[in-house]
């Protein structure tokens, strides 16, 4: 078995030290590492493996692919579903609000990375926001929903999309 520790700069950047001749060797130079960091800004693991590891970050891209599967969390698909749901029925997404930033992109990324969302949206002149939760069951992700102006057949439009959107996800 190689023994090597991994230090962790800031807990960004990754560098591979080892391998060292016993576990006693890799413990004293922990410590010395933790000595010399002692504001604890910096990571120390231990690594244990056959063969000669390699150690490297990636790059910010690489992780911030919206669309990539592997990036999906319990709530994307849903989430996904539900704004793809907006656009068909002639919804135009307008804003997100994640509680931190309000942003006219990126919906799926600023809507999963929160628990609580308001979502803006407009259709034929008839603005509305959703308020989104993540936490309860996927179907029940729309918890409320408002618009501007006295009562409008977008408001049952709406309604309607919420119905499916339920009943797609209901014991999912």
């Amino acid at each position: 078995m190689n023994l090597y520790l991994i230090y962790m700069w800031g807990d960004v950047e990754p560098e591979l030290y080892g391998p060292f001749v016993s576990e006693d060797a890799r413990m004293a130079t922990a410590v010395k590492m933790r000595a010399l960091d002692p504001d604890k800004k910096n990571g120390i693991f231990k690594l244990d493996c056959l063969g000669d590891p390699t150690v490297e970050p990636f790059a910010g891209g690489d992780l911030e692919q919206e669309d990539s599967p592997y990036n999906d969390g319990p709530y994307d698909a849903p989430v996904r579903d539900l704004l793809s749901r907006l656009e068909a029925a002639g919804f135009e997404l307008k804003w997100v609000d994640d509680g931190g930033d309000v942003s006219h992109n990126n919906f799926l990324h600023h809507i999963t990375g929160v628990d609580e969302s308001n979502l803006g949206i407009e259709k034929d002149g008839v603005a509305m926001w959703l308020f989104l939760v993540l936490g309860n069951g996927k179907e029940e992700i729309v918890s409320d929903y408002s618009y501007r102006g006295i009562f409008s057949p977008v408001q049952n439009e709406m309604d309607a999309v919420i119905d499916k959107f339920y009943d797609h996800w209901l014991d999912k």
